[in-house]
């Protein structure tokens, strides 16, 4: 997963005292036990060489016509680019304790 960001913001300093983090993907209005949810162990870090920051602008479009006046996720940029690879992953099930619905996660193993 790829992602810019300003390294200044929380979630970016956070990354940097800490390459722990963890990601869940669901559709907050889908009703009560109507959901997927997808939860993601992951590692993140700051991407830092040319090559490694040119790789993932393949994969990593964006649509907010970076100044490329500069070189775009380094130097002067005051954007960098992210990325994060997961490390386990799982999906949430259907559960009932006690006539009681609750969310309990299978792990998806490759």
């Amino acid at each position: 997963m790829y992602w810019a960001s300003w390294p200044g913001n929380q979630h970016s300093r956070n990354i940097a005292g800490n390459p722990n983090i963890f990601v869940v993907v669901y559709r907050s209005n889908a009703g009560e036990g109507d959901g997927l949810g997808v939860y993601l162990e992951m590692t993140a870090r700051e991407l830092t060489r040319s090559a490694e920051i040119a790789a993932a602008r393949r994969i990593y479009t964006t649509d907010f016509g970076e100044d490329l006046s500069h070189e775009p996720f380094k130097g002067g940029c005051p954007r960098r680019l992210y990325k994060a690879v997961p490390r386990r992953v799982w999906c949430n099930t259907d559960a009932y304790i006690r006539g009681n619905f609750v969310d309990k996660r299978r792990e998806i193993v490759a």
